[in-house]
């Protein structure tokens, strides 16, 4: 039986993000992170943190432990994570434990850093990144079950792939059409 931990959010966060964190899944999620080329940030990036992010439920158990919900709402509609504070604005706030669509940030084809930062080692394809996005929400545990083989479609579905493309790009503008997308392959 997996050894667990129980996570120590605070009495201001939610109840259903209080719960118990298998350390298996976190090793297993961990692995994950340390498989991504390594990259050297120049810090410049706050804007591609312009809105809220998906997360699997350890990894979200994780940020709420360092006292960030993911769900709560932003007056700019960026991430909760991201630091407001005059002194630190633009920090992400929990980046140690920041879930795996941010750490493909600048890795991935789809999600090249706009200031010339480049991974070690050379870029993820979308194949590969998207197959790392769905490992870290299978290990991690996500609210939808069916994420993984949406995400694996997704990538086989040349219209849908192009659309989620752009998205991760930050064209807001494909959104109503990768939702429909996603709502036909999902049937």
């Amino acid at each position: 039986m997996p050894s667990r931990r129980r996570a120590g959010a605070g009495a201001e966060q939610r109840a259903d993000v209080e719960h118990v964190l298998d350390e298996d899944a976190v090793a297993q999620l961990e692995a994950l992170y340390a498989s991504l080329p390594s990259l050297t940030c120049k810090g410049l990036c706050a804007h591609s943190c312009s809105r809220h992010v998906d997360a699997s439920t350890i990894e979200r158990a994780r940020i709420a432990a360092a006292g960030v919900d993911l769900d709560a709402p932003t007056t700019d509609g960026a991430c909760p994570a991201l630091s407001r504070a005059l002194v630190t604005t633009g920090v992400c706030t929990v980046h140690p434990v920041r879930p795996m669509v941010c750490r493909l940030w600048g890795t991935a084809a789809s999600m090249p850093c706009p200031h010339g930062c480049t991974p070690d080692g050379g870029v993820l394809d979308d194949a590969s990144a998207t197959d790392l996005l769905a490992a870290s929400l299978e290990a991690g545990g996500h609210r939808d079950a069916g994420v993984r083989e949406l995400l694996t479609a997704c990538m086989t579905d040349p219209e849908a792939a192009a659309l989620m493309a752009a998205r991760l790009r930050g064209d807001r503008t494909v959104e109503p059409a990768l939702a429909q997308r996603l709502r036909h392959l999902r049937r």
